[in-house]
């Protein structure tokens, strides 16, 4: 029933705009990914998940970043939402206790601290806060990190 392992899964940028869908149509149709130098505004979900010593996932749970971006430049960033759940009995979601986002040396951040409780009958065992950051540079690349904050 306790934390032995996190995977994390950085996915794929989402076009949001006219402008960045244009953008994906033009990068599609030559057959390459949506990693360029960005125009538009797109989000960017970073999942996350704690499996116990068996191997068994105890939660999971995302962060999604939004941001803007104008050639190399990451032009406005915030977080676009963000969430949990969980797989095993005695495990519970308390949900998204801080959370921010903005443009920190030109690269789009979000984060979400998101708390789970372990219960044994009526009392509460453990209180795992779990910080889940989500980046993204101007031509889309995808990084994440278990930092608590922007900076």
């Amino acid at each position: 029933m306790l934390s032995a392992r996190t995977e994390t899964t950085v996915l794929a940028p989402v076009p949001i705009d006219e402008e960045a869908r244009r953008t994906a149509q033009i990068y599609a149709a030559n057959g390459e990914p949506l990693t360029m130098q960005a125009a538009g505004c797109f989000t960017g979900r970073t999942n996350d998940k704690e499996t116990s010593t068996v191997g068994n996932t105890l939660y999971t749970f995302y962060t999604v970043v939004a941001w803007c971006a104008s050639g190399n430049t990451v032009t406005s960033a915030s977080l676009r939402d963000a969430g949990g759940e969980t797989q095993t009995p005695g495990w519970r979601y308390e949900g998204v206790t801080a959370s921010d986002g903005g443009v920190v040396a030109n690269e789009a951040r979000a984060y979400a601290s998101h708390r789970f409780i372990l219960g044994a009958g009526p009392w509460d065992v453990i209180t795992a806060d779990e910080c889940l950051r989500a980046r993204r540079t101007a031509d889309g690349t995808g990084l994440s990190d278990r930092t608590c904050g922007i900076f």
